[in-house]
Formats: C-alpha cells, structure tokens, sequence
C-alpha cells in the first residue's frame, strides 16, 4: 500500500472514531431529553481564587420530562413548578418566586442537561471521554455560556460538568449516581417551605 492509501485509511479510521464518539454522547443527550423522570445524585465544587477555597455541596435533582424540576444544593432548594421558579435560602430564611416563561425555566446547576442540545453546539475534545460545549441558545439566564463535558461510555451518562460562573470562579458538578423513572412522584413538585420564611415575589 502506498503512502497516500496509507494515510488515507488512517484519516477514514479516525473520522469512524470521531463519529462514533459523537454518537454515544447524542445517545446520552436523547436518552436525558426523552426521559419522564430523572433523579440524580452530585457533588457541586466550587474553587475560588479570590478567597482562596474549596466549597463543596451534596446535591440531588428530580427532573420531569415536562420541564419541572426540584434541585436541592445543601440547605438551598430551587423548584421550577409549570409557571413559577421558587428559590429557598435556609441563610437567608426566604423564598423567591418569579414568573418564568420558557426560555428561562432553567436552572445555574443541573436542570438545563435535558436540553444540551437545544442549548448548546457540541465539539469533540477526546473521543468516548471529553466533550467542549458552547452556548447556542437565547440570552438572559444563568446557565453557563460554555462548559466542558465528561462522559462515562461504560455506565452512558455524564461524569462531569465544568464551567466558569459570572463571578469567574471555576465550578464542577460531579454526577455521583443517575437514575431513571417511568414517572415522577407528583407531590415533590408542589411549595413545601417553611411557613417562617419571607416570601418575596419578583
């Protein structure tokens, strides 16, 4: 075989790889976006440079298929119930109601992985392992711009998500176990905050 027909099955043997990593993580996307209900269990870290630490929160989300979710984040929950965004501060002892339409009826944590591709353009860092997102989707929400992705091609789902916050401050969300449901209990998606919480509605 010739130089050239060499390195033209070498060229063909990489785009086959390529193209078969792209495709284990669109399965993980489809799976996530079809979904009725899914539960997972992370760890939020956040390193900031400007104090100098490592903050870590345990977290869990259950994410209905039609677009409600309930993340809790430490001691902190955010409920996304049809039209209403509710965020509860167990520090602050108050609770934040908005109207959200759908553009914005997303979450800064976990919520907004049932739409990555509504979101976001794909690119390949490392095939079947690293993928870099950047943000395609409308403005004026707190989803990050971009974020790079970590997928286990064993278990088929995601690891891993980095991206740096408004404040510049690198945060990764570690997925520690992911479940799926025929559907979600209902009653996790009704206001359930302390009565003595302030309720302030924007």
């Amino acid at each position: 075989m010739t130089t050239k027909g060499i390195t033209l099955v070498l060229c063909l043997a990489m785009l086959a790889i390529a193209a078969s990593a792209e495709d284990k993580f669109d399965l993980i996307k489809a799976n996530l976006a079809k979904a009725e209900c899914i539960q997972i269990q992370f760890m939020s870290i956040l390193e900031s440079d400007i104090f100098d630490r490592t903050d870590t929160a345990q977290g869990t989300a259950l994410l209905a298929k039609d677009g409600r979710f309930l993340v809790t984040i430490g001691e902190d929950r955010y409920l996304m119930a049809g039209d209403l965004l509710y965020s509860y501060s167990k520090a602050n002892n108050q609770v934040i109601i908005e109207d959200v339409d759908s553009s914005r009826a997303v979450s800064s944590e976990v919520a907004y992985i049932r739409k990555l591709d509504d979101w976001y353009k794909t690119r390949i860092l490392r095939p079947d392992r690293e993928y870099f997102l950047v943000r395609t989707g409308p403005k004026g929400n707190s989803i990050p711009d971009s974020m790079t992705v970590s997928i286990d091609p064993k278990q088929g789902r995601i690891s891993r998500i980095a991206y740096f916050d408004l404040n510049d401050e690198l945060v990764t969300v570690v997925f520690v176990k992911e479940t799926h449901h025929d559907a979600c209990d209902q009653r996790r998606f009704e206001p359930d905050f302390p009565r003595s919480a302030e309720r302030v509605k924007l």
